[in-house]
């Protein structure tokens, strides 16, 4: 048991059962997406739905990277590392077929959620990403939860 209170405990399951949940409802929409339509167009310049799926992926390696530098005590973390860890995450995801990217997303929120129960001591901790304002990690990850639910929304639109 970790030295969170009990109300911390409390946040942090609740946000981890969230995250599941945002994650179950993005892979029952990706069983209805065929293999041809994740190359169609969005609204966003230049991105396909596999460019959603593969920031959402990002998300998740972003989320867990993010707990485990504020269980470790850093609380400033580098733009331009998180953006590589970003870039690298998208470039990897966009490499798969949606087979193995629902794989992949299933595998990787449920990283994120088990990431969010195990931080349940660090939500309240101040995180600083360079170049933006500082906030909470709790902040943080909830911001990356209504991010991949307006995500989600994108890819249930173009599935008519």
């Amino acid at each position: 048991m970790s030295d969170a209170p009990s109300g911390q405990a409390d946040i942090a399951r609740t946000l981890a059962e969230q995250w599941r949940e945002v994650r179950k409802g993005l892979l029952e929409i990706t069983e209805k997406l065929p293999e041809s339509r994740v190359s169609r167009a969005t609204e966003r310049a230049g991105w396909t739905l596999r460019h959603e799926l593969a920031s959402l992926a990002s998300i998740d390696q972003e989320v867990a990277h993010l707990l485990a530098a504020a269980r470790s005590g850093a609380v400033t973390l580098d733009a331009v590392a998180i953006r590589r860890l970003r870039g690298e995450a998208m470039h990897a995801a966009q490499e798969l077929r949606l087979a193995p990217l629902r794989e992949h997303l299933a595998d990787g929120g449920e990283r994120a959620a088990r990431a969010i129960e195990e931080a349940e001591a660090f939500l309240a901790t101040s995180l600083s990403l360079a170049g933006k304002e500082t906030t909470t990690v709790l902040e943080h990850v909830r911001a990356q939860l209504k991010r991949t639910s307006a995500s989600i929304d994108v890819i249930g639109k173009h599935l008519d």
